[in-house]
This record gives C-alpha cells, structure tokens and sequence, in this order.
C-alpha cells in the first residue's frame, strides 16, 4: 500500500497555480499530521445508476452536523443521517456529550443507556469513540488520486484555499464507496432499504462501466486542512447511458468552538418501546382481530437490521427494541 500511495503522491508533485508542493499539500490534507480539534461536517453521496444488479437507484446519504474532538468522555457530535432510495427517505438523529448517547426520532429524542449505541450501530466500542476523521468514514483519497494538478488560489466561503484537481483510480475509490456505505449502513441505512455496502462483484460491474471521473478539492492556503472534496463518476450502465455517482464532503469552522450539548427534554428509550406498543394495539383494533406473535430478532443481528427485516411491521419493530436494552 505504501509504495502506491508514494507513487499517487509523486505524480502530482511539483508547483504550479498556488507555487505550492502539490505532493506536500495532498499528504498534509489527508494525512493525520494535523487533525481537526472540531468542525462542521456535511457529507452527501448519490448513486444515479440503474442496471446495477444489486444496487437501489436513485440512492442518497447524507450526514451533517457539528463535531468536537473525543475526550475522555467519549465522542461529541450532533448529526443528522437522512437515508434513502426515493423520494420518502429515512431521518435519524444522534447525539453524542459528556458520555451520553441520544437517537433523535422526529420530534423527540431518546437517551440510550451505556454501551447502546455500540448496540445500534454494529460498532466496536473504540471504533464508536474514534471521533470523526475521513478515515473513520472510510474515506483515504490518498490511495485512489490520479495526477493531481494545481488550480491555483481561490476563496471558498471567506477563506483562502488551493484548488486541486484530480483523475481517480477508480476500482480504490468504489472501496472507500463501499466502505462508507457500510458506516451508514451500520447506523441505520436498512431502514431506508438501502444496502449495507456493495459487493465486489456489482463493484466490478461498476468500475467497468466507468466512463470518466473527476476531483476537486480545496485545501486551505496556509493550513492545508481540508474544506471540500467533490468527486464525478460518469457511468454507463444497461438501463442509463448517463448515469452518475457523486460524493461532497465538505468541513467547515474548522477549529471553532461547538455547541454540542444535550438535547431538551430527553425521553427514556422506553417510552419509545411503549409507543411502539401502543401503535400495535391501536393497528390490531383497527383491524377488528388480536395481535399475532411478533418474531423475536435473530441471533447476533443489529437494530437496524431487524428495522429492516421488520419491513415495517409495527408489531415486529417493537421486538427490535429489545436489542437496544
């Protein structure tokens, strides 16, 4: 892996627009030399490709709010995750301060009891108190950027960055892709029907259907910590000759302080299993007939697994929130 890194890094060495090194501003952008203290984060993937077997289209993910660094307590972020495969997509909130977790369902936020949102997440407990990073993401555009090039200085939202652009190797990109939808996955992505990742299979039937593919990114001036990374897959699949894939991520107020608290007026979890249970009840008067025995989760299964499995079963939704005791 290194030895290819160094050769991603070499191609686009050398001083043009900005009079800067470009292989000193992508190692420097996306190496862990200096992390971001806290920031706000807005990431957004779409998938416009049909005639992948395997894979919804249209597909959306989006993810934004701010984040702190993780202390001792544990991570600090208030996110929004909106999940999706058409024009009704899934909302879900989480929160995480001083050492407490919250799951935000419309209006009104739950409290999760210690070692719950490992639970709900499918996560080990050190990579849920990672903090947030583009590794954490799946992301590392170091291992798929293709002869990178200087735009030069530019202003981007009030401050002074560097324009980069790049070709991308494309079969590492899908990887990160693929990565990444495995973390929105694990949060909560199966309620939405969308997958947990894609397999290397419809990965390759993918990359062959490539048909060009471009990045932008833009790094600030002095600090060389990232602002935004756009990514433009053009494909050309058996359904769509103009299919696209798109990633944005986009950090701003980098280093500025956050105000990631608790949320008003938190809810025990189970006032949400008993909500749960009163919505079974209402459905089976209605229907004039008693309730039938839910199936219990499967063994070794997540939440959002069995949201998923549920398929909207109330009665079944309900037996999920036994994994989140």
């Amino acid at each position: 892996m290194l030895p290819v890194v160094a050769a991603l890094l070499l191609a686009g060495c050398g001083s043009s627009g900005s009079g800067q090194d470009t292989g000193t501003l992508v190692k420097d952008t996306f190496g862990a030399a200096k992390p971001v203290s806290s920031g706000n984060l807005a990431l957004a993937v779409d998938v416009a490709a049909p005639g992948i077997s395997g894979l919804p289209s249209p597909l959306h993910v989006r993810l934004a709010g701010p984040f702190a660094k993780t202390t001792a307590a544990g991570p600090r972020f208030d996110f929004e995750l909106r999940l999706g495969t058409g024009a009704k997509p899934v909302s879900l909130g989480l929160i995480a301060a001083g050492g407490q977790t919250w799951v935000r369902i419309g209006e009104h936020a739950y409290t999760l009891s210690p070692g719950t949102f490992r639970r709900l997440t499918g996560t080990k407990q050190a990579k849920a108190s990672a903090g947030i990073t583009l590794q954490s993401l799946g992301v590392d555009p170091r291992t798929w950027l293709r002869d990178v090039q200087d735009q030069g200085n530019e202003t981007l939202r009030g401050e002074q960055v560097v324009h980069l652009t790049a070709g991308v190797d494309t079969p590492r990109f899908l990887t990160d892709l693929n990565k990444l939808l495995g973390r929105a996955g694990s949060i909560g992505a199966g309620a939405a029907g969308l997958p947990s990742g894609i397999s290397a299979a419809r990965r390759a039937q993918l990359a062959a259907s490539v048909k060009s593919a471009h990045v932008d990114i833009w790094t600030g001036t002095k600090d060389h910590q990232l602002r935004r990374i756009t990514v433009t897959v053009a494909v050309d699949t058996p359904q769509d000759h103009n299919g696209t894939v798109t990633l944005d991520l986009a950090l701003s107020a980098l280093n500025e302080p956050q105000a990631i608290g608790p949320p008003a007026n938190p809810r025990p979890l189970s006032d949400l299993t008993a909500a749960l249970a009163v919505l079974t009840q209402r459905r089976a008067a209605a229907a004039g007939s008693g309730t039938s025995a839910a199936p219990a989760p499967a063994p070794g299964e997540t939440y959002s697994q069995c949201i998923s499995r549920s398929g909207g079963d109330v009665a079944a939704a309900q037996q999920c929130a036994n994994l989140l005791n």
